[in-house]
């Protein structure tokens, strides 16, 4: 990012106005610089007269918590312990008050039926969520059909365990977000990755997954009734056991949806088609084995009287590539899998997954993260060509597609590539 990109996206006269007042702020150009205007920016044009404590930290960096502090030393509210004492209430009491008058304030549903009933609290809740500052209404209205992608990428920038949260925490400061984001996910999250390193194997990491789910409190009907019957404290406990629990697995990639979500927006009004897509307005597609006796999930299914597609995104780290690489070539790129046998194994268990998709009448297509995007597009294209399909990526969407999936960069030679 340059000054002449950001006159290029934004008018000249409000680009050199913020620039101004930033640069009093800012006495050094951080390595952030551009990205901090930008963002500044983005928030300027969508609303001129915001100016809340997200925006401030856009200005005032890692300077921003003694501005903070400096601002409201002298401010006695509610959230502080002077407050209550004022009152007269003792240090205690005053730390338990300010708890409860959080709670009392928190946004959630069963914070309005307890202040205005069961059907006004249901009904006031539901008008505050559209009149939220961000829906999927707003969303759709502001991005067009590629309104999906950037819900999703808001979604993770509001979720404490995601990247995109530390780099916002951390201003677009890269180095700090990567502190931010290994602190966090070492205190509630399981890495899965991690874990399996740490444990040794695949099959340990099984266990332990299981033995974790037998513990205490594992459903929301024992926290309830070990809290007796408060709802607020068995949400509270709940919620942290989630954490403890929280694999991710088991929903679209992030990386995937670019590839996907265009197709879906572009068939979901067109009756004649049923998509399958593992996102939050579809639901995932399976196929049973009647041979190895189990189910297959698939990425994106496409299904109408004539046509039955699926296409599949394969991330190389989990999903051994032998057409290309040899095993002794495969262990230096696999996250988990580091013996021939269980990579020999994860691989016909995928062409066997592939096998029950042609059984049943699909014509399969599987697209790779570490190939060229433009390669994949152009194969998703002919693929969907092929089979009467009359779709074509916008430049727009190429465009963004090439942004953010760039090819994974794998660090061995090469052997001999087969196609799909």
């Amino acid at each position: 990012m340059s000054l002449e990109e950001l006159y290029k996206k934004f008018p000249k006269k409000i680009v050199d106005r913020v620039i101004e007042k930033f640069n009093e702020i800012n006495q050094t150009r951080n390595e952030d610089y551009f990205y901090r205007l930008e963002s500044i920016l983005k928030i300027k044009m969508e609303n001129p007269y915001f100016s809340g404590k997200e925006y401030l930290k856009l200005f005032y960096g890692d300077s921003f918590d003694k501005y903070w502090e400096d601002k409201n030393k002298d401010l006695i509210t509610p959230y502080k312990i002077q407050y209550w004492k004022n009152k007269g209430f003792s240090q205690i009491e005053s730390e338990e008050k300010i708890k409860e008058y959080k709670s009392k304030k928190a946004t959630t549903s069963e914070n309005f039926i307890a202040k205005y009933g069961k059907k006004e609290g249901k009904k006031r809740f539901d008008e505050f969520k559209n009149k939220s500052k961000q829906t999927k209404d707003k969303f759709q209205k502001k991005y067009g059909k590629n309104w999906m992608i950037e819900w999703e990428n808001y979604i993770k920038s509001k979720d404490s365990t995601s990247f995109e949260w530390a780099l916002k925490k951390s201003m677009g400061n890269i180095e700090q977000a990567k502190i931010i984001y290994e602190k966090r996910l070492s205190s509630i999250l399981i890495d899965k990755e991690k874990k399996i390193e740490e444990l040794g194997s695949y099959e340990n990491y099984q266990v332990y997954i299981k033995e974790l789910n037998k513990s205490k409190g594992r459903t929301f009907e024992d926290s309830l009734k070990k809290n007796n019957g408060n709802y607020l404290k068995a949400v509270n406990e709940y919620t942290e056991i989630l954490k403890k629990r929280r694999v991710r697995f088991g929903s679209a990639s992030k990386i995937s949806l670019n590839f996907f979500y265009p197709i879906y927006d572009f068939l979901k009004s067109n009756t004649e088609f049923k998509c399958f897509l593992e996102i939050e307005e579809s639901s995932p597609f399976f196929l049973y084995d009647n041979v190895n006796k189990r189910s297959y999930c698939y990425d994106f299914c496409i299904m109408s009287q004539k046509t039955k597609l699926i296409i599949e995104f394969n991330g190389i780290k989990w999903h051994p590539r032998l057409e290309k690489y040899t095993l002794e070539e495969y262990k230096q790129i696999s996250a988990y899998l580091k013996d021939d046998t269980k990579i020999n194994e994860k691989y016909y268990y995928d062409l066997e997954k592939k096998r029950v998709a042609l059984d049943n009448g699909f014509s399969y297509l599987i697209i790779w993260d570490e190939d060229n995007p433009q390669l994949n597009i152009e194969n998703i294209e002919f693929f969907l060509h092929k089979n009467k399909i009359k779709f074509n990526y916008d430049e727009d969407t190429k465009n963004k597609i090439h942004q953010k999936t760039k090819p994974r960069k794998i660090n061995v030679g090469l052997g001999s590539s087969g196609s799909e």
